[in-house]
């Protein structure tokens, strides 16, 4: 998973996967490396990038890229002060499979092991390429509630409810 064409598949159900910053030349050395992960986003739904349990000298860095693979859309470096992880949240304007770099950050150490999970699922009702508000030809949602009107055989002291009334 060194480029985006061989980027590493993540769900968006927040399950973290294990990577590391270290590429095995088959030789008995190595050397530091970049990985590339991509994911299917849907358009107004909330997703979460991060990493966690950073362990040896990881300090990571995430860049999220469009469907392009190329074009950057957000960057992030130490999630907080003190706090080398890092988060990303972002809401698509359009479906579709993007695309999440992860290096080294600045700083000493040039290895490391870290976790990456993406968390989506959060529909919001505005904001960029979500539709607005129903038409006249969107259905209306009608609530039903139980309401004591007092005519019903069922009303007794009791506190049973049959009667039905439509509200909105």
């Amino acid at each position: 998973n060194d480029d985006f064409l061989t980027a590493y598949a993540l769900n968006t159900n927040g399950l973290p996967f294990q990577a590391t910053y270290f590429r095995d030349l088959g030789n008995g050395a190595g050397t530091s490396d970049v990985d590339f992960f991509k994911f299917n986003a849907s358009v107004g739904v909330s997703y979460r990038i991060e990493t966690l349990r950073l362990l040896g000298d990881a300090n990571t860095s995430l860049a999220l890229l469009a469907t392009d693979g190329s074009n950057v859309i957000l960057l992030n470096d130490d999630r907080a002060p003190g706090d080398k992880s890092s988060l990303i949240t972002f809401i698509p304007a359009a479906s579709g499979t993007y695309f999440v770099k992860s290096f080294h950050g600045a700083g000493p150490g040039i290895y490391g092991s870290y976790d990456i999970a993406i968390t989506g699922g959060s529909i919001f009702l505005s904001g960029p390429g979500v539709v607005k508000a129903p038409t006249a030809f969107t259905p209306q949602l009608t609530k039903r509630v139980l309401v004591d009107t007092g005519d019903s055989p069922a009303s007794n002291s009791s506190g049973g409810f049959n009667d039905l009334k439509d509200s909105n």
